[in-house]
């Protein structure tokens, strides 16, 4: 992204309305550099978004079972 970025006059930069990217740490670490303000100008596209969502959502009712399996609760089995 750093070579993308240095490619792109400062004018292209600053007048960049918003920045479409997934959730990488790199490419968002790379936009805060180059970009100015880029905490309000990054988007996330929405697939990420969903896939993280959907994984927390996953992660709550396999942990609840866990934890009464482990304290002899087998209501769930």
């Amino acid at each position: 992204m750093d070579g993308f970025y240095e490619k792109l006059t400062p004018q292209a930069r600053e007048g960049s309305e918003a920045v479409a990217m997934d959730m990488w740490k790199p490419y968002i670490d790379s936009t805060a550099i180059h970009v100015p303000e880029a905490k309000n100008r990054i988007a996330f596209d929405r697939l990420h978004d969903a896939k993280h969502l959907t994984d927390a959502v996953d992660q709550v009712p396999r942990q609840e079972s866990r934890q009464l399996v482990f304290a002899g609760d087998e209501r769930l089995k």
